[in-house]
């Protein structure tokens, strides 16, 4: 059997025997995988206390989330998708133990819940009533996540106001109201071809919007730098001024400016990490709110 057919029969349950067969194929490249990702990351996984032996024993769960998530109808191979799941455990690694470090930090500067706080009115309040609650924190990342995607469809729909009207119909109805193209020629009232042509020109115009093409480009480079970037937000900003100057020379992003821009995100974001880093933004930020430059 074909790794592919291994994966879909453990896939579908009832043979659990075959999953060492199918770890025996895969587990070198599912190492060789998390020794080039933990060297590209060396520096950050030891300031966690993490060795490469550590990553090594995420790659089987790794492995059975591989399996679970391959989808043969997609038409790829099944080692295709260990790469992004072997990523995704060192990303987990870093944040487990980063999270374990800083909690196991000595306080040592415990405070009253009742100590009141002086608000400058009227009204009382102490520390335990600005304390956030833990479980609105899943409303709140749907809310960061409403506002990222309240910014992609503006800029969808300007772009679409930008068509003349035959054109955006054809676009919204095909892509936003999933109506197919004989459907669509029908409340038109003309042909399949004229559907299929205005689709195509509109398409060849929506491609050469720079908005379009900064939007596409962004979440590129966000979905190959694997953060968010609503919480990297200086390496993020760096990203989106670089790509909107070389679109606006006319110009798609080539591999190497691609390249260049995660580089150096990279380092934005292994920087942002650096408390020594961090203090001087601060104070930085301190200078520029009291006008120190300036004096």
């Amino acid at each position: 059997m074909t790794n592919e057919e291994l994966a879909v029969a453990i896939k579908q349950g009832g043979a659990d025997d075959l999953k060492p067969a199918l770890w025996d194929r895969v587990k070198h490249l599912m190492f060789k995988l998390a020794g080039q990702y933990y060297s590209s990351y060396e520096e950050r996984f030891k300031s966690c206390g993490a060795e490469l032996a550590d990553f090594r024993q995420e790659c089987y769960p790794a492995f059975i989330k591989a399996i679970e998530a391959y989808s043969p109808e997609k038409g790829y191979a099944f080692t295709s998708y260990l790469e992004y799941h072997i990523r995704n455990a060192g990303a987990e690694l870093l944040g487990i133990r980063n999270a374990d470090r800083e909690n196991n930090k000595p306080l040592d500067n415990c405070t009253s819940l009742d100590k009141p706080l002086d608000t400058g009115d009227s009204k009382e309040l102490c520390l335990a009533d600005i304390i956030p609650d833990s479980n609105s924190q899943e409303g709140f990342e749907q809310a960061l996540q409403t506002i990222a995607d309240e910014h992609t469809r503006e800029v969808l729909h300007k772009a679409l106001d930008r068509l003349d009207k035959p054109l955006r119909d054809v676009i919204v109805l095909y892509y936003f109201e999933d109506m197919p193209q004989e459907q669509i020629a029908k409340r038109e009232g003309v042909s399949g071809e004229c559907i299929r042509q205005r689709k195509a020109k509109a398409l060849r115009k929506l491609r050469c919007m720079a908005e379009l093409r900064i939007l596409w480009e962004e979440q590129n480079i966000e979905s190959r730098l694997h953060f968010d970037s609503r919480t990297n937000t200086r390496a993020y900003f760096k990203a989106q001024q670089r790509i909107s100057e070389i679109i606006k020379r006319g110009s798609y992003l080539s591999y190497g400016q691609r390249q260049a821009i995660i580089y150096d995100c990279e380092i934005e974001q292994l920087a942002e990490d650096n408390a020594e880093y961090q203090a001087m933004t601060r104070f930085e930020q301190l200078c520029a709110e009291y006008n120190v430059w300036e004096k």
